[in-house]
């Protein structure tokens, strides 16, 4: 079962100074368990800048749909590490140049989940929205993907996924 929307009253706001820098250090040193529910945002990646590297099992959600947006060239989040289990509700990722979300092939003993989140404007040869490596396990529900260019899929993935409707 997929969860139902969060909605909160007291959502973390991110700052309009170093926005992008600030989103991927909270997520990068969030502990293992952490729920995090921001405040609508819209945050830009720069070329230079290196995708957010999620390290633990957290679950991130955005207070209202399509509200938390990350847009910008590269790959916006990897999921990297044995620790690592991500959860993901309400984002829009857009104008990704690789795959907009990237589980690595060390974070395969988990399950991830995304859902309720838009992928835009995205591409890669492998998975312009998101590509999972061989062994993971992917959820994706109620998310919408729309023009997002890729060779080999919108989704790419090595490992098992499902999709909710």
């Amino acid at each position: 079962d997929l969860p139902s929307f969060i909605e909160k009253s007291s959502c973390e706001t991110i700052p309009a100074e170093n926005s992008y820098l600030y989103l991927n250090y909270r997520l990068a040193f969030a502990k293992k368990g952490d729920k995090v529910v921001f405040c609508p945002f819209n945050v830009i990646k720069n070329r230079r800048d290196p995708p957010i590297i999620i390290k633990n099992d957290i679950e991130v959600a955005c207070a209202e749909r399509d509200s938390c947006v990350v847009s910008g060239p590269g790959t916006h989040m990897v999921v990297k590490t044995k620790q690592a289990k991500l959860f993901v509700q309400g984002f829009r990722f857009t104008g990704a140049t690789k795959s907009s979300i990237f589980v690595h092939k060390s974070s395969s003993v988990n399950e991830h989940t995304i859902c309720q989140s838009t992928f835009e404007g995205n591409e890669s040869k492998k998975g312009a929205a998101i590509r999972v490596s061989s062994g993971a396990s992917l959820i994706v529900g109620q998310s919408d993907f729309t023009d997002n260019d890729s060779v080999r899929g919108t989704v790419f993935t090595d490992g098992s996924l499902e999709i909710y409707q």
